[in-house]
């Protein structure tokens, strides 16, 4: 692959993450599903990932790009996880925002997804519509276990990613490749 299929590659990303970014503008204030928001979160963090582990291996001429790549989305995925996670439970000093302004905004997060199940949802809709007070159901869904499901969910993104990694050589690229899954695992979780 050379260097034009390579920039003809990252606009195509770059066009895909704005129709993503549309796509989650869109679902502000709704209830979403799991599939819906891994699908809004690869097309946007995930993909950011991916591409730059990609684009890496090819100016490194690495034959085995593409599994850098998924490497890298899975990485991103796990990144976006903790982040949704922080958005719980952190502090605005870490966020560079406030906690639970991914609630307030309207915004679905894995968080309140993986206790869905478990709440009212005519109480989730106008909290997300702003018609009822986010942080009553941002506590309910970190005492129902939803932060600590996203940490568990970032974790097998980050299993994978490492899994992933092994079939590449012990070298100081792989070692600061293993140092960034690390942070973005214990990043004040």
């Amino acid at each position: 692959m050379n260097i034009y299929h390579t920039y003809l590659g990252l606009q195509h990303q770059h066009a895909r993450y704005w129709g993503f970014k549309v796509l989650e503008i869109s679902k502000v204030g709704d209830i979403i599903s799991e599939e819906e928001y891994f699908k809004i979160i690869d097309g946007k963090t995930a993909v950011l990932f991916g591409a730059c582990f990609g684009v890496g291996a090819l100016a490194g001429r690495c034959k085995n790009w593409e599994k850098l790549y998924e490497a890298g989305l899975r990485i991103g995925r796990a990144f976006q996880l903790i982040d949704d996670a922080l958005d719980y439970e952190g502090d605005s000093e870490t966020l560079g925002k406030p906690v639970g302004n991914d609630l307030k905004e309207g915004k679905c997060t894995y968080p309140l997804i993986s206790v869905l199940e478990l709440l009212d949802k005519e109480e989730v809709k106008k909290a997300l519509r702003g018609l009822s007070d986010y942080d009553t159901l941002r506590q309910k869904v970190i005492k129902l276990g939803g932060v600590e499901k996203t940490k568990e969910r970032a974790k097998e993104e980050l299993r994978i990613a490492k899994e992933i990694l092994k079939g590449f050589p012990e070298n100081k690229y792989k070692e600061d490749i293993l140092k960034l899954v690390d942070f973005v695992v214990n990043r004040n979780i």
